[in-house]
């Protein structure tokens, strides 16, 4: 955000009618222009536009069943000093952006819905995943103002179709099925154990032994069966060292679905 007052306005073309020459008009208001660091952030912002508008005309009338899904709209990290503008811009683009669902939150404060919800869904299956739907489901246009990630939980949220899943059977060494027996897994990387983490999960195996753990994000993980589990027990990271010898490694990418079976015995049973 420039003053002319303090330095020379830079004219940049504008077509009339877009989300720059709006914004133009909203700063001259306020005794400033925009430069060409900001013009070159609304471009970034009338693309997210653009595409919002095309993915939901794309998905109308009964068509929709027959079109494949689209591909997610990509979003934009505006980075700058403070009093560069960026919440000017964003808050700019939020008013300006014709989608209806669309939220408008400072980053702290959405964090806090997320823990408060997850703390709320201990104990139910895939908690992590509850939560992405509800935040989905309420705005397709997602704006965080003061975005500062200070732990690497927060900055595992995803909000994809891309869904991993790490699923098998856990038998006896004589072949029978495991079944009522939990299944654990957890990084192993330990620097990222962190209490409410969704890399950190359960699941609980059926009568014929098999168990699956969806959305789990990308990474390395240790799997291990218990005999017990009681709901926030994993975010007990004495527990998770305890856990380690009996962890078999597993590794996922981005919405793989990867298959891992166990058999019971004295090393990878608590």
């Amino acid at each position: 955000m420039s003053s002319p007052a303090s330095r020379p306005v830079q004219q940049v073309a504008v077509n009339p009618g877009c989300l720059a020459a709006w914004l133009e008009t909203q700063a001259a208001e306020q005794g400033f222009a925009l430069d060409g660091a900001q013009h070159e952030a609304l471009r970034a912002f009338e693309r997210i536009e653009r595409e919002l508008a095309q993915t939901g005309a794309e998905r109308k009338g009964w068509l929709r069943f027959l079109q494949a899904d689209p591909a997610p709209v990509r979003g934009v990290y505006l980075w700058g000093g403070v009093g560069r503008g960026k919440s000017f811009l964003m808050d700019g683009f939020f008013e300006f952006a014709s989608e209806r669902r669309k939220q408008r939150e400072h980053f702290h404060r959405f964090m806090q819905s997320i823990h408060h919800d997850l703390k709320r869904l201990q104990g139910q299956a895939e908690p992590m995943q509850a939560v992405a739907d509800r935040v989905a489901g309420a705005a397709r246009l997602l704006c965080l103002d003061e975005f500062q990630v200070t732990d690497i939980g927060d900055a595992m949220l995803t909000f994809s179709d891309a869904r991993t899943q790490l699923s098998g059977r856990i038998s006896t060494q004589a072949g029978a099925p495991g079944d009522s027996l939990y299944i654990a897994a957890f990084p192993a990387d330990r620097s990222l154990w962190r209490p409410q983490s969704r890399r950190i999960t359960s699941a609980r195996a059926d009568t014929d032994g098999r168990w699956v753990i969806t959305g789990l994000p990308p990474g390395d993980y240790l799997v291990v069966a218990l005999t017990d589990l009681a709901p926030g027990d994993l975010w007990d990271l004495s527990l998770l060292q305890q856990l380690l010898p009996a962890g078999v490694p597993v590794s996922l990418t981005d919405g793989e679905h990867t298959t891992r079976d166990l058999t019971i015995n004295k090393n990878h049973l608590y």
